[in-house]
Formats: structure tokens, sequence, C-alpha cells
């Protein structure tokens, strides 16, 4: 779960809790509300039986005494109480009203408006007796006593209702107050608990993981790019830390880069400087051939006597063999700066290439037999027309035979040729010193030599290979090497026929 999600859960979490505590709030409110409009209700439904009843009692008496003094010839005196009747049947009129429109309903009040309607009714009877002076007046006493006490009684019946409602709903006023403040309590305590908690883990993880994600930077920073953050959860903080481990792998990666670029530099630098010593020797040496030689037949040219030809003619062979070591070195430090620049052109034609190894081999035969060597073709019927760049391809070979007939002495060197699969293959295979695996990995570098004390023993500039292996990737070959330590060296040279 991201922190994100941590904090919205946390904050929904508040706000229902909240909801719900605003929910107990409302309903203890309107629980409260309701019962105390009942409990009203049912008090003053007490209030108002009480204050019936002790009118009905007054009432009822004066009505007792009235008959009384009626019926015992005391006339003056009854006429004067008997007005009084019709006020008090408008007053219970009244109340009986209130009582069939009040809100509290009891079996027993529709009885008491009867019973309470019927005593009105003898008691205005009474009143028209005594008015018209009657001596029988259909009521007696007793009735209206019986009434009375069945008045009495029904409202007894509701008073003692109304008291044990009155008394329900305050129970139960106190117990929905009691109960509202205990939900109340208990919903903050557990929004607190809650919010605690959830408080405590989103801190103590955020604290944790921004703790780890300092750390981690700081040792990046310092230069550590092999040590990686901790990532603990797929969040917005894992994904920084995963996103500073993938800058720590690019940072790692580019200063690794950067390392075998500056060793890279560092060999190249040191192969030009090698290389540049060995161009200054090689160069020097033909250079001072032709120099001594020249100055050799001016000093045979300016003495007295006979001019030796044959010496001069000797002089002249060196100088010219000379130039034209100086003239090989010139042309393959110009043939590998076209290659580098771009601008070697090649000039595709068909050719024997039978008659190219011929020649090759008769032009290069002095030079092979130098350290003693034996220079031997090996030709398959089959190699016959093919579609190169004849130049680039002589050089090649060239370049290959110069180096296997100047690490090789009194061995036999091998110039094979065979057609396969659409592709001349041309081997050139000596019985040298060879080379070791350290060595085959730089010899087609420029300005690099197999080894630096061969440059001391052997001489050269370590520009061949490298010139003839740029050869073959312009004409779209391939060239490979195989060799061992004493055992001699094998390039095989493989070249499709171009359009």
């Amino acid at each position: 779960m991201s922190l994100r999600q941590r904090l919205a859960l946390t904050i929904l979490l508040v706000l229902i809790f909240f909801a719900a505590s605003v929910a107990v709030y409302f309903w203890g409110n309107t629980q409260r509300s309701e019962t105390m409009t009942a409990l009203t209700r049912a008090v003053a439904t007490q209030q108002q039986v009480a204050t019936f009843r002790r009118d009905v009692d007054r009432f009822n008496t004066a009505v007792v005494v009235l008959a009384t003094l009626y019926n015992n010839s005391q006339l003056d005196q009854a006429a004067q109480s008997a007005n009084k009747i019709i006020e008090h049947r408008d007053s219970l009129d009244t109340q009986m009203s209130a009582f069939l429109s009040s809100d509290y309903h009891h079996a027993a009040i529709q009885p008491l408006v009867e019973q309470a309607s019927a005593l009105s009714d003898n008691w205005y009877a009474i009143y028209l007796c005594i008015q018209q002076q009657r001596t029988e007046c259909g009521v007696s006493i007793a009735d209206i006593n019986r009434q009375h006490r069945t008045i009495e009684q029904l409202a007894d019946a509701i008073e003692q209702a109304a008291s044990e409602e009155a008394q329900r709903r305050s129970a139960e006023f106190d117990r929905i107050n009691q109960l509202t403040n205990q939900l109340t309590v208990s919903v903050f305590l557990l929004t607190l608990c809650v919010t605690s908690l959830l408080g405590f883990f989103i801190i103590r993880y955020t604290n944790r993981s921004l703790s780890t994600l300092k750390l981690g930077t700081e040792r990046i920073g310092e230069g550590d790019l092999n040590h990686r953050i901790a990532v603990f959860h797929d969040d917005e903080i894992g994904e920084l830390a995963t996103a500073f481990n993938r800058m720590a792998d690019k940072l790692a990666s580019a200063l690794d880069t950067m390392r075998a670029s500056q060793l890279e530099a560092a060999d190249a630098n040191k192969a030009k400087s090698q290389f540049l010593a060995n161009m200054s020797h090689e160069l020097r040496t033909p250079l001072n051939t032709v120099i001594g030689y020249s100055e050799m037949i001016e000093e045979g040219l300016t003495a007295e006597g006979d001019i030796n030809i044959n010496e001069v003619t000797e002089d002249i062979q060196r100088i010219r063999l000379a130039g034209r070591h100086l003239l090989a070195l010139i042309n393959d430090i110009l043939d590998l700066s076209k290659v580098e620049a771009g601008k070697v052109n090649l000039h595709v034609e068909t050719f024997d290439v039978r008659r190219l190894l011929d020649e090759l081999s008769r032009t290069l035969e002095t030079i092979i037999q130098t350290n003693d060597n034996n220079l031997e073709l090996v030709i398959d019927d089959n190699v016959e027309q093919w579609r190169t760049d004849e130049t680039k391809l002589r050089q090649i070979l060239i370049n290959l035979l110069s180096n296997a007939g100047k690490f090789t002495a009194d061995g036999t060197i091998t110039l094979g040729a065979s057609v396969s699969e659409d592709a001349l293959i041309l081997t050139v295979t000596d019985t040298g010193i060879g080379m070791t695996q350290e060595q085959l990995d730089k010899i087609f570098d420029a300005f690099v030599q197999a080894d630096s004390s061969t440059t001391k023993q052997f001489g050269g500039t370590g520009l061949g290979l490298a010139i003839s292996h740029a050869f073959v990737e312009l004409l779209n070959g391939t060239i490979a090497v195989t060799s061992e330590p004493q055992q001699g060296t094998s390039f095989k040279v493989m070249l499709p026929n171009l359009n």
C-alpha cells in the first residue's frame, strides 16, 4: 500500500468516525426530544386529570348541597346557589373538550368524558327542577354520587397510567442520555486510538524509509556507487529509492565506461608514442642508408682514379631499396589515414585469382627467402575468376605474407586459395614464432604490435595488419587468425563477389 493510500485511508477512517459521532449526536437528540415530548404530555395529562378531579369534586359537592337545601325546603338559599351550576357545567364542558383533543390517548378517557357529560346533564336537570320549583326532578343524589364515583375511578386509572408513562419516559430519557454519552465517548476514544495507531505506523514507516533513503543517497553521493538502497514497499518512497538505485547503476556504468575510455586513451597514447618511436627508427634507417650511400658515391666520383662501376651500382641499388622501403612506410601511413577519414575508393573489377597469386609469389619470393623460408602455393582447381578490388586484395596479401616472412625463420609459409559457398577463401599460414591469446586480441589495432619486444628484434610500424583488417571490411569480407606460441600463425580471409 502506497503512502498516499495510507494517508487516504487514515483520512477516510477519521471521516467515518466523525460521521458516526454526528449520527450518534443527532440520534440522541431525536430520541431525547421524542421522549421529552411524551414525558411532557404524560405530566400535562396528570395535571389536567388532577384539575378535572378537583373541579368535579367541588362542583359535585355544590350540587349535592344544592339538592339537600332544596329537599329541605330551603328554596331561597337553593335558588341563590342554582345559578352557579351553569358556570360549573361550562367549565366541565371545556375540560372535556380538552380531554378529547389531547395527544394523550387512554382507554378510560372516552368513558370519563361520557360519565362527566352524564353528570353535567344531571346537574342541569337539578338546576331546571329548582328553577321551576318542581318537587320531582327525576335525578337522585344517589345517582349523582354513583356517577361521581365512576368518574373518580376512571380519573384514577388515567392518572395512574399517565404517572407510569411519565416515570417510564423519564427513565427512558435518562437511559438514552446515558447511552448517547457512552456512544459519543466510545466513538471519540475509538477515533483517537485508530488515528493514533495509523499515525504512529505511518510516521514510523516514513521515518524508517526516509532514513534509509537519506543514508543511501549520502553513500551514493560519497562515491559508493555499488551501494543499493533497500526498497521496503512499492510506494512513492520505494519508487524514489528505485530511481536512486537506477541512477547509481547508470552512474556506475558511465564511470566504468569513462574508466575504460581513459584506459583505451592511455593505451592509444602509449601505442602512438611507441609507433612514433618505431616510425622514427624505421624512417631513419632508410634515410641514413640513402644519405650514407649517396655520400659514398659522391666521394667515389670526386676521388682520383678509376671509378668502380660495380660498387657504384651496388650503392645505387641500396639507395633504391631504401627509397622503396621509405615509400612503403609513407604509403602505409597514407592508407591508414584514408581509411580513418573514410576516403578510400574501391575499384571493383573481375580478375584471375590464380594469376594474382602467382605474381605475388614471384614478387615476394626474395623477401620470404631472406630468413631462409620457403613459400608454397596451394590453390584449388575451382579458383578462377573473382570480382572485387584487386589492388586492395593485393595489398592485404602482401602485408600478410610480409609479416609471415618477418616472423618466421627456416620455415614454410603457405598461401592457399579456395572457393566455398560464394566466398573466396585465402589463407596465409606460417611456422613462425606464433602469438598468445593476449597478443591476438590486439594485433588488428593501429600502431600496435603483438609484443613491443618484437619491434626491436624484427622492426616494423604495426600498421600492416590494421590496414589489412580495414581493407577486408571495405570489401565486405572477414579476417580471422589462429595462433599458438612457437607453433606458427594462420590468417584466413573470406571475400564475397562484389557487384
